[in-house]
């Protein structure tokens, strides 16, 4: 009986372990999961703006360059821009329209010369006279960033310059940052797991010996005393123990002179 006890003591112990170790992790779990979370919406955040001003930069720049080559009709150096612009892998399409949206030069050879784009984004890139940033989405692109930049000559617009970004880069970088969360995150259960063994195991050695002391105690052995010399809650706890047990020392050594003399008193008597 005394070793199943025993056993079930231990299993409790174990099993108090085993709830502070999951506590601790599922904490750390959570509150890595929220941080990955903030900095990956901020650093994604980062990268469009990133890309939304390279591409702004990108497109005025071309629109400064070949506006000579669009009002002298020098396709070839317009088709030598775009070009230019569409080995950045992260371009998807670049296109120079005329000032009535019609391509003159694209990118993607399949779209012939002349040819109007009829989607959302795109006729908002057409209708606007400003530099205009926009989100789309296509099938064939997935999302993607597209920027219109007006060609303008005496305050009059000639053409546009129009570059799409993939979000390929965002996605990509995304994934990065998702993978480094996820070994930091391994690697902070992992040292909760460990520095939370360790606490846990400071904390039970000395209510072992507690439990210790109380069953050599209960076993008839009061003059057992427990050496804990810390001066928490615990020591205090081991402290009042002894004291009780000396008292019970005390009182049963009270108790065996009064049988002795209860005794003695009796056989005086009978003599």
């Amino acid at each position: 009986m005394a070793v199943k006890s025993t056993d079930r003591r231990k299993e409790k112990r174990k099993s108090l372990r085993t709830r502070f170790i999951a506590m601790v992790s599922m904490l750390i779990c959570l509150i890595l999961m929220f941080v990955g979370y903030v900095i990956n919406n901020q650093v994604r955040d980062q990268v469009i703006k990133q890309m939304k001003n390279k591409g702004e930069a990108l497109a005025k720049n071309i629109a400064a360059n070949s506006t000579e080559a669009l009002l002298t009709g020098d396709e070839l150096s317009l088709g030598v821009y775009v070009d230019k612009m569409s080995e950045d892998p992260s371009i998807v399409y670049a296109m120079i329209l005329d000032d009535r949206g019609k391509v003159i030069t694209h990118s993607d050879l399949s779209v012939k010369k002349g040819s109007a784009f009829k989607d959302l984004v795109s006729l908002r890139a057409i209708n606007s006279d400003k530099p205009l940033i926009q989100d789309g989405y296509s099938e064939r692109y997935g999302n993607y960033i597209d920027v219109a930049m007006p060609m303008m000559r005496d305050n009059t617009r000639i053409g546009i310059v129009r570059i799409g970004f993939s979000h390929r880069e965002i996605t990509e970088a995304s994934k990065r940052l998702r993978n480094t969360i996820a070994i930091i995150a391994c690697a902070g259960v992992l040292m909760g797991i460990l520095t939370t063994w360790f606490l846990i195991s400071r904390i039970t050695r000395p209510l072992q010996q507690l439990t210790r002391g109380a069953e050599i105690v209960g076993g008839g052995n009061l003059d057992y005393r427990i050496n804990l010399f810390s001066r928490d809650e615990i020591g205090q706890l081991a402290n009042s123990f002894n004291k009780m047990t000396t008292k019970l020392k005390t009182a049963q050594e009270e108790l065996i002179e009064q049988e002795r003399l209860k005794n003695e008193l009796h056989i005086a008597q009978q003599i």
